[in-house]
């Protein structure tokens, strides 16, 4: 009986002891197999390796500086710093008092001698007057050079009448002298007298048609010319005109206006106030280390953050890297708003072109607008977890090699 409970209790210990044993193989095989599907995936899973970049939003076109050609005086002022203007919307007028006055006075004269023109030109080719479209505006002008074409066509129909009337005279006493002629009643030189007189009159009548038409030729030659230069002449005051009134040249927003008070004196070519373009494609000018320029290239994906805008909550925009510079930035006059100054290294600008977004994120359509500061990360390859774990004991053992 003894016996019998010794082998039992036997028995029980030894399957304690194999149930321990076989837990721990179950955990070390669980452990291993756990080390080598994390290190499968370690050596699979690829993450992305990312170029940062910082800068800011600048619209394509860049912004317009607004500048008067000729000096004058303010006469108004339309817009004030932040006003949303469009295209051709006025934005000041300078006092055209003086040169209104000019191109006036030009254009009038450019007009009287088109006018003046057209009624030379029915003359020296003997058509109907027929005024230009630029007059239909000008009756008064029209109606005088109307009646001096009429008064000039009735002083010669007059005049070639008179010659017709003694024409006609003379051919009838032709008419009768001939045959009494012949008769002998009258004498040959009686004959020859009255012809030539016809002669004469014929003579004086073509010569009184041609001297009209000529001289209308030639004064139609004398206004053309003159016509020519007051026309370039009345275009260019025209233009000096039309410039004192000054729109703007795009969509866009007024900044750094220099000139406010209505009564100051503009100079000629002095920046008057800036446009920033709304409506342009928005690229972002960033600034890169040279460490992490080797392996940009153009095309590559990028993702824009903006600042303004919360990464976590609202994400970033889609971009696309169209322009790495071809050398460091290190001369200050090469560096433009939104260089790191406080870096000693030159750095390296990209340019990134921002896709245009129409979705929602959260709510909020994603804007961006000249000025935003903005980070950039442009994908430049990839690596594997198992690449970024061993990346330290890499730098450890070149470390070590080092003098």
């Amino acid at each position: 009986m003894k016996l019998f409970r010794s082998k039992k209790a036997s028995f029980g210990i030894t399957t304690v002891e194999d149930d321990e044993r076989q837990a721990s193989k179950s955990l070390v095989w669980a452990t291993g197999l756990t080390l080598l599907l994390a290190l499968g995936w370690a050596s699979w899973f690829e993450l992305d390796e990312i170029t940062r970049g910082q800068g800011k939003v600048i619209p394509t076109s860049r912004e317009q500086v607004i500048q008067s050609l000729d000096s004058g005086v303010l006469s108004e002022l339309m817009v004030r710093e932040g006003s949303v203007v469009e295209k051709d919307q006025v934005l000041l007028r300078i006092d055209d008092a003086r040169s209104g006055a000019v191109y006036r006075e030009a254009n009038e004269k450019y007009l009287a001698l088109s006018a003046l023109a057209a009624r030379l030109k029915a003359e020296a080719y003997s058509t109907a007057l027929v005024f230009p479209p630029e007059l239909n505006s000008q009756p008064a002008l029209m109606k005088q050079e109307l009646q001096a074409f009429n008064a000039r066509k009735r002083a010669l129909s007059e005049s070639l009448r008179a010659i017709d009337g003694s024409l006609h005279a003379v051919s009838r006493e032709l008419t009768i002298t001939e045959p009494l002629v012949r008769q002998g009643v009258m004498s040959e030189v009686e004959l020859l007298r009255l012809n030539r007189q016809k002669s004469e009159l014929l003579g004086q009548r073509a010569e009184r048609q041609n001297r009209y038409l000529t001289d209308a030729n030639n004064e139609l030659v004398r206004v053309s010319s003159e016509l020519s230069q007051t026309k370039e002449s009345a275009s260019a005051r025209e233009d000096a005109y039309l410039r004192t009134t000054i729109k703007s040249p795009m969509k866009g927003v007024v900044k750094n206006v220099q000139i406010t008070t209505v009564g100051g004196v503009v100079q000629a070519g002095q920046p008057i106030l800036e446009i920033v373009p709304t409506e342009d494609e928005m690229l972002v000018e960033a600034y890169v280390k040279p460490s992490e320029v080797a392996f940009l290239k153009i095309g590559q994906a990028a993702v824009v953050k903006l600042t303004a805008y919360d990464f976590n909550k609202y994400g970033g925009l889609d971009g696309v890297l169209e322009h790495v510079s071809p050398d460091t930035l290190r001369d200050e006059k090469q560096r433009r708003p939104g260089y790191p100054v406080e870096l000693e290294e030159g750095l390296y600008r990209i340019i990134v072109r921002v896709k245009q977004t129409t979705g929602l994120r959260n709510g909020l359509r994603l804007t961006p607008s000249p000025g935003m500061t903005a980070s950039v990360e442009i994908r430049t390859g990839y690596k594997t977890v198992l690449e970024y774990i061993f990346r330290p004991l890499q730098n450890v053992t070149q470390a070590l090699r080092e003098r």
